[in-house]
């Protein structure tokens, strides 16, 4: 409470020549909201940051664009996040961001898109540690779209490429319905 206290004087004393200092503590406050679930006040600080300095603006988008998503202001998550990809096509945010999108397409039940950005998320990021995540909600997305061959083709990609517990069991969840559908169930095991 002592540092929200410390830069919120700072962000509101500091003189126009400060402009990276005044960024830097407007970055601190959002993080210090965003840790406090305090998400309206995190977008704004993190907003003000990217108005008085252009250092760590992928960051700043990126930290936005998560605050915004928990808010369930989704279409303005997407736009923060696709800043990141198409004006920090180098950033370390990229990957996240196109994950990001992914999942808010799959919450919203916009099938094709989240198809193809958890594709452009694999493909592009295959050692990324969302990848299995993302597997599986393809698995899920193909099943929803009756497209059970697919379906199918990422399970059995979890279940080749991990062996934990847990990805073994989601995998074979997923996998149990596509046997369903397609009249396999002697294959299930």
């Amino acid at each position: 409470n002592n540092a929200l206290v410390a830069f919120k004087k700072f962000v509101s004393d500091a003189t126009q020549t400060e402009f990276k200092k005044k960024a830097d503590a407007c970055m601190r406050l959002g993080d210090i909201y965003y840790a406090k679930s305090e998400n309206d006040n995190a977008v704004k600080f993190y907003e003000q940051a990217m108005v008085h300095s252009q250092d760590n603006m992928d960051y700043a988008l990126f930290q936005q664009g998560m605050a915004l998503k928990l808010s369930d202001k989704k279409t303005e998550a997407i736009t923060a996040f696709k800043k990141i990809i198409n004006h920090y096509s180098s950033s370390k945010f990229v990957a996240d961001s196109k994950f990001e999108i992914a999942e808010i397409y799959r919450q919203n039940d916009n099938r094709a898109e989240a198809i193809e950005y958890y594709n452009e998320f694999i493909y592009g990021y295959p050692n990324h540690p969302n990848v299995k995540a993302a597997l599986i909600n393809l698995g899920q997305l193909h099943y929803l779209n009756k497209d059970y061959a697919k379906s199918e083709q990422h399970y059995k990609k979890v279940l080749k490429e991990y062996k934990d517990k847990e990805s073994i069991e989601s995998a074979l969840n997923g996998l149990n319905p596509v046997y369903i559908a397609t009249n396999r169930m002697d294959e299930y095991k």
